[in-house]
């Protein structure tokens, strides 16, 4: 039986699509029947030969998915609106493109839903959407006034509903106090704008340049006229709100603030002379040396950076000395020096040293911008030492400060290891290599071994590394081949019979090999006629090996002619005699038929 579902207040046909006299369950007899209500159908077909077939379909209506997304409505510009179609597990596709259960928007149009169930029954609902524009509203930046003035704020909008932060109800108010003024304003729609403006009423600025004053000549002294956020104009001509000023005269700044507030204050500057001082110029002595500075100067105080309150002193190290002088007046001048104390030039060969047989060292007694003479005549900062011998080097930096170091260099022969020439083993065979290095020298094979003897019965790659107590290292290699013979003679053991002959020789495929008897060693082959051990020799290229061949010959058996018909002699060559074995071993000798 089959099952079909069906939307609501839609019709379907059925039909069987064969020849016949239909019979349905709802006594119609045509071919097809248009249904559109649920239940059991079924069709009886009887064909001209009174053959019967029969089917039948339940029909089952589908609810259409309940959608209503209510009424056209409006929001205020930037508000949204969510609309929901109240079903959940559906197809929704929304003419925005969405295809949730909900969305959520905030412009204006229609909006349209269509939901389709899980067999396609569809239902469409649209929905209006206005959306009203916000009432104009902008108070301004926040601003400021200068005390004792005042602002007015307007809203610029008439005949809607106003409410300041200061309860006022009207389109306009005036406001001197620093503070923040808002208001908020409503349509006839309902819906509301708000805007707000900081306004600081700021005190006049207040100006003060100091005391009139005195300084040293070439002392700069800085004159603030302490404003955050202002203008400022000098009868220097400049516009910060501080200015460095060295020449006498008097000095005039006029401020003006972000409301336009002025004020205005003069200050006086004497200039009196300084003293002239110098120790000199920056130089370098070498470890060991000392310098004696002295102030050149007309002022009579002297303080040193070191604490001492004389003209002169006597320095030996690296620092930056200085000294300040103090006049009549009071106005001080200083002057420095930098010292530099080179220290010798850092020279280290290293302890003396052994190298091993063909190694080298390198010796290098670099210093920045130095000079070098080597005991070998060579002048580079480095030299390559191969050889024994001692080595010597005199290093002097820019300002000629020299020091000496010395290294003796010791060469050690490398271990002596020589495993021999490539050869090659036979089969079976052993090969031994012994060495008769000191306990304290370290023999490492490739086989994995460390004693001074191993024995090898396999072919491959021997490689010995010898290094004596130093490290100095030597190695060898040897190929060792291995050779192996075929057996030529897979037959130990052969006979023939007395009266013949027996050739001994190797089974094919042996050709490329040197094979000959010990017997003869001139023939491949060799023809035996007695019973014995044979031995046969298959020769390589290196190697040979010898077969042991046993032969026996069989001997004829033994017959004895007897007269079994008594006739005492027998004539062959006019009669034909048979010779019968019988069980007793005896062999009698009777006239053939």
């Amino acid at each position: 039986m089959k099952k079909l579902r069906q939307q609501t207040q839609e019709k379907i046909i059925l039909s069987a699509n064969v020849l016949g006299i239909y019979t349905w369950n709802s006594e119609e007899s045509s071919n097809d029947i248009e249904i559109d209500s649920a239940g059991l159908f079924s069709l009886e077909v009887e064909n001209e030969f009174g053959c019967k077939g029969t089917d039948s379909m339940e029909l089952f209506i589908q609810e259409l998915p309940i959608l209503e997304l209510g009424n056209d409505t409006s929001i205020c510009e930037g508000e949204s609106v969510l609309f929901n179609s109240g079903n959940e597990g559906l197809e929704y596709k929304w003419n925005s493109g969405d295809i949730t259960s909900e969305i959520t928007v905030s412009s204006a149009g229609n909006y349209k839903l269509t939901v389709i169930d899980s067999i396609g029954c569809a239902v469409i609902d649209s929905v209006r959407l206005i959306a009203h524009k916000l009432p104009d509203l902008n108070l301004g930046s926040d601003t400021s006034v200068c005390e004792g003035n005042s602002l007015v704020l307007t809203t610029g909008n008439s005949g809607i509903t106003q409410l300041w932060s200061t309860l006022d109800t009207t389109n306009s108010i005036t406001v001197s106090k620093s503070g923040t003024y808002s208001v908020l304003v409503s349509d006839s729609n309902g819906c509301s704008s708000f805007d707000s403006l900081t306004l600081l009423v700021a005190n006049l600025p207040i100006v003060d340049l100091g005391n009139d004053t005195a300084v040293c000549a070439g002392e700069l002294i800085e004159l603030n006229a302490e404003g955050v956020g202002l203008n400022y104009t000098w009868n220097t001509g400049g516009e910060a709100s501080t200015i460095m000023i060295l020449n006498e005269g008097v000095y005039v700044v006029e401020v003006v603030d972000e409301n336009g507030c002025v004020a205005v204050d003069s200050f006086k500057l004497v200039v009196n002379e300084i003293p002239f001082v110098s120790i000199g110029n920056d130089t370098s002595i070498c470890e060991g040396q000392y310098l004696h500075l002295k102030a050149d100067t007309s002022a009579n105080n002297f303080l040193w950076s070191t604490g001492e309150n004389t003209q002169d002193i006597i320095v030996d190290t690296s620092a930056v000395f200085s000294v300040e002088v103090l006049n009549d007046f009071g106005c001080k001048a200083s002057d420095s020096l930098k010292l530099t104390v080179n220290i010798l030039p850092i020279v280290e060969l290293g302890n003396d040293t052994t190298l091993c047989e063909g190694e080298n060292i390198i010796l290098n007694a670099y210093n920045s911008n130095a000079s070098y003479t080597w005991n070998n005549g060579i002048v580079s900062n480095s030299i390559n030492v191969l050889k024994a011998g001692i080595y010597n080097v005199s290093v002097s930096d820019e300002i000629g400060c020299t020091v000496l170091d010395t290294i003796e260099v010791s060469v050690r022969e490398l271990p002596v290891v020589a495993l021999g020439r490539d050869t090659t083993i036979c089969e079976g065979e052993t090969l031994t290599f012994q060495t008769n290095y000191p306990d304290n020298y370290t023999i490492t094979w490739n086989t994995g071994s460390n004693e001074k003897e191993i024995t090898i019965n396999n072919k491959g790659l021997l490689n010995l590394k010898v290094k004596n107590e130093i490290g100095c290292l030597s190695e060898d290699d040897i190929f060792i081949s291995q050779e192996i013979l075929p057996d030529p003679f897979p037959e130990k053991t052969v006979s023939f019979c007395e009266g013949d002959e027996f050739e001994l020789k190797p089974s094919a495929g042996n050709e490329r090999y040197d094979i000959y008897w010990v017997e003869n060693k001139f023939s491949r082959t060799y023809t035996v006629y007695e019973s014995g051990i044979y031995s046969g020799v298959i020769a390589g290229n290196f190697c040979t090996d010898t077969a042991l061949i046993v032969v026996t010959k069989i001997d004829t058996p033994d017959a004895t002619i007897k007269d079994v018909n008594s006739i005492g002699y027998f004539c062959f060559e006019s009669q034909r005699f048979c010779l019968v074995h019988h069980q007793d071993s005896v062999n009698h000798l009777h006239r053939c038929r």
